[in-house]
């Protein structure tokens, strides 16, 4: 696995042979970047059932000032350490371990306001991402007009009206599904 754009460029990531973290393929997470921009300069990013880190890592390669990743798995949490470390950005990052299900955990000291950028990466068809959309928009932890990305299923259903959310883009990727929400501001 490999770093796509930015400053790190073809660095060189650790990946998991483990069924329970699905990293982001290349192809998707060019299409991601396509999509929202290379420059990231200056923006705060959370990512989500973070897996390996990549989606933040690559959002810390194109500039992003900040990254908080949270996971409940440990075997997660520690691949994205190792990640970091090799790409030298622990001071850039914060790692949460929580449950998801039981939602954000919005007064965590890692996730003082404002995020610009958050990526959702759940488990497929487990229904979470209208919860942590709707949480997310209602919230006073993102930035207004922030973006959050969510990669589902593709034989899962958009989450139209999903808090205080409007989708501005959406594409299928095989079996992936990414949609770009807004946040109204």
């Amino acid at each position: 696995m490999r770093i796509t754009g930015g400053l790190l460029r073809g660095r060189s990531l650790y990946s998991s042979r483990s069924r329970h973290i699905r990293s982001t393929l290349d192809s998707v997470r060019e299409s991601i970047f396509s999509m929202i921009g290379q420059d990231l300069s200056r923006l705060r990013i959370i990512d989500l059932f973070c897996g390996s880190g990549i989606l933040g890592i690559e959002a810390l390669s194109r500039g992003a000032q900040y990254a908080a990743f949270i996971d409940n798995n440990k075997d997660s949490l520690d691949l994205t350490a190792k990640n970091l470390k090799v790409c030298n950005l622990e001071s850039k990052a914060c790692l949460i371990r929580r449950d998801l299900s039981k939602g954000i955990p919005l007064n965590h000291p890692c996730l003082s306001p404002l995020f610009d950028l958050v990526f959702m990466d759940p488990p497929y068809q487990k229904g979470f991402i209208t919860g942590m959309i709707t949480q997310l928009s209602e919230s006073r932890i993102m930035a207004p007009s922030g973006l959050l990305i969510a990669e589902t299923s593709s034989r899962e259903k958009e989450c139209k009206g999903c808090g205080m959310t409007r989708i501005v883009n959406s594409k299928i990727y095989g079996d992936t599904w990414i949609t770009i929400y807004e946040v109204d501001s």
